[in-house]
């Protein structure tokens, strides 16, 4: 539930320029809290058995994927996306469309690793069904 909320906020931030063609400028951030919303109480409801999954999830592959695609995509990136860091690096020759493509790129490879995550979870709940 913690995955696919985060994982869903993740692609409503990323595919903005959707929500303000059909709904207006600024409007993402709208579902974004309903999201947030939803799944706080559903995990605050059920933080017993939310507990006792998260202990099981970090011990897997999935949850190392996990954690770093998030870090790149919600720490790494944005450092390294830093208008001020390629300017310094590029000087003069400072192009936006350079900083825009490397920023992205390495955001799409912190997605990879989401992949990643879910297909290794995937596998797992797979192997766990079939052993049962």
């Amino acid at each position: 539930m913690l995955l696919a909320g985060l994982s869903t906020v993740a692609f409503i931030r990323e595919q903005d320029i959707y929500f303000e063609q059909v709904l207006g400028h600024g409007v993402w951030p709208i579902p974004v809290v309903v999201i947030i919303l939803i799944v706080a109480y559903k995990a605050f409801k059920s933080r017993s058995e939310l507990w006792t999954e998260v202990t099981l999830y970090v011990k897997t592959k999935s949850y190392a994927f996990f954690t770093f695609g998030t870090l790149t995509i919600f720490i790494f990136s944005r450092l390294f996306g830093r208008t001020k860091f390629w300017e310094a690096a590029m000087g003069d020759r400072y192009f936006r469309s350079v900083k825009n493509i490397a920023e992205e790129s390495l955001e799409l490879y912190g997605y990879l690793f989401f992949l990643l995550a879910i297909v290794e979870l995937a596998l797992l709940v797979k192997e766990e069904k079939h052993a049962s």
